[in-house]
């Protein structure tokens, strides 16, 4: 069970989180998160030694969260097919309807990624930030090749491709979809970003 002190700096973490994709890092300040969550200076300086030290806690815990939804699609993708590609299509299949059940869950607002958030915004971190989300990103390049590498190893494409080529289109197509979700206003975006790949798997794998 979460103790006290863990539960107020979850809370600071989510409004925070809220504010900086709502507003941006830089038009983030201490004191907005201050209002958003009713505590003191010295609450939010107990668990955060400063605004930087939050800026990192709060992309840690962003990717942390969605890498364990990329592992948990995988594994229950696996439990539900036996051959790769049928695997991979589950995956991006289960993919879009947890985005779409995010947005049934109230949240009409288009998903936004913390990561573009920060990039934007790049003269605002130290190289620590920057090299954190260039290895995330190396993550998750390696969560979709340990999908789409089977699948190249046992079917044959229509056109030469490599799992790398394939891994970085979807990274391309997802984070693309948040830009346009946003820039649009439509949630919609992001899973048709993924639906997009799907039907480009199953027509590159054709028979």
């Amino acid at each position: 069970m979460a103790t006290k002190g863990a539960k107020t700096r979850e809370r600071i973490l989510a409004e925070a989180e809220k504010l900086v994709l709502a507003n941006g890092y830089s038009g983030t300040a201490v004191e907005d998160i201050l209002a958003a969550t009713g505590l003191t200076k010295g609450a939010f300086f107990y668990h955060f030694k400063s605004k930087k030290d939050l800026a990192r806690s709060l992309v840690e815990r962003f990717w942390k969260r969605d890498s364990a939804v990329f592992y948990r699609l995988i594994e229950r993708a696996r439990t539900l097919g036996d051959d790769p590609l049928q695997i991979a299509l589950i995956f991006f299949k289960l993919f879009e309807e947890t985005l779409e059940g995010a947005r049934k869950d109230g949240n009409k607002e288009p998903l936004k990624c913390l990561f573009a958030s920060y990039l934007y915004e790049g003269e605002q971190f130290d190289e620590s930030i920057h090299s954190y989300i260039r290895q995330a990103f190396k993550e998750w390049e390696q969560i979709f090749l340990s999908l789409l590498d089977p699948v190249l190893a046992s079917h044959d494409p229509r056109i030469k491709v490599t799992g790398q080529e394939l891994a970085e289109m979807i990274m391309e197509l997802i984070e693309g979809g948040f830009v346009l979700a946003q820039g649009t206003g439509d949630s919609r975006a992001l899973g048709r970003a993924s639906r997009y790949f799907r039907h480009h798997l199953q027509m590159l794998f054709a028979s």
